[in-house]
């Protein structure tokens, strides 16, 4: 019988726990087989070899830093996703809540309802069923409507006992007028103040999907 080395965690785990070894001896061939596996998992295609080794080195870079944080030994642990092959600016796009200074003229929250005895440690409303599935704004800056929806999903739910996906496509095609704009940018209140005016907002199955564009033909029609 030949005896065989024991398999170990491999330079994946290795450079992720430490990241010296990528400068002492070059480990970074793990990187080639983890974005090889990020494409295929994704189906991520890139136009030419510029473009791939672009996305490649973005790849690397938030490899890192989410190695970085697991290190670190925090309350939470992140993990490669659709988004690791793209730029700081490129993200930067997807944060679409736009802060005009404006005052929102909501009313301050009551802070004599809460009885501080009472509070829980923890709370999970995904476990009472007062969250809807993960939603994917795509590359648009809708930040500001998924936040929306979500709000008044939870809310309803607590109210009737009925979890409904609202419709962010309606708050991004109908909201100018408040001053949102689209997949450019918006804030929260805005979009209340637009759902308070119609007298509220349609669900996600009667309005249609969510398009990560405006869709103007809609807006005109609603008009």
């Amino acid at each position: 019988m030949k005896c065989t080395g024991f398999p170990g965690p491999g330079d994946k785990h290795l450079a992720a726990m430490n990241p010296l070894l990528e400068l002492v001896d070059r480990k970074t061939s793990y990187v080639d087989d983890m974005f090889e596996e990020f494409k295929q998992k994704h189906n991520k295609s890139y136009n030419n070899e510029k473009e791939h080794s672009k996305c490649k080195h973005h790849f690397l870079q938030n490899l890192r830093y989410i190695d970085s944080k697991n290190r670190a030994g925090l309350k939470y642990t992140l993990a490669v996703n659709h988004l690791a092959d793209y730029s700081e600016a490129e993200l930067k796009v997807l944060r679409g809540y736009k802060s005009s200074g404006q005052k929102n003229n909501g009313l301050p929250f009551d802070e004599s309802l809460i009885n501080n005895s009472s509070i829980p440690t923890t709370k999970d409303w995904r476990l009472e069923g007062a969250v809807t599935q993960v939603k994917d704004q795509a590359v648009c800056g809708s930040c500001w409507s998924f936040g929306t929806t979500g709000t008044i999903e939870g809310a309803y739910f607590l109210k009737t006992g009925t979890l409904i996906r609202l419709s962010q496509q309606e708050l991004m095609d109908c909201s100018w007028g408040e001053g949102n704009n689209g997949c450019d940018g918006g804030e929260d209140f805005r979009a209340y103040d637009w759902i308070m005016k119609t007298g509220g907002l349609t669900s996600e199955d009667s309005y249609g999907p969510y398009l990560a564009v405006v869709n103007i033909f809609k807006y005109f029609f609603l008009l």
